[in-house]
């Protein structure tokens, strides 16, 4: 089952006001309705993976309802220059 279109504009546009124009934020279709996150942003250089999420999860809670964020069932955060983001791209399919 696909994640409601609705929830997944939500969610980007909190990342997008969160982390800027210049992020790179990809949405897709988690396990039943749930939505996955990759968020690649200059915001992460330098950040330990805690710090990453604990970023990500706040704009979350800044924009979204309890019920909303439950739906958010997995998030991935690299800074662009990490080869990490390369490779999460590559495994939601996006890598050109």
């Amino acid at each position: 089952m696909p994640a409601n279109p609705e929830l997944v504009q939500r969610v980007k546009k909190a990342l997008i006001e969160e982390f800027g124009p210049l992020a790179r934020i990809e949405l897709t279709d988690g396990y039943h309705d749930h939505i996955y996150a990759l968020v690649i942003a200059d915001h992460f250089a330098g950040l330990m993976e805690y710090q990453r999420q604990d970023l990500v999860w706040e704009a979350l809670r800044k924009h979204l309802t309890d019920g909303e964020i439950v739906k958010v069932s997995l998030t991935l955060a690299f800074s662009p220059q990490e080869p990490e983001a390369r490779h999460a791209l590559e495994e939601f399919g996006l890598a050109s």
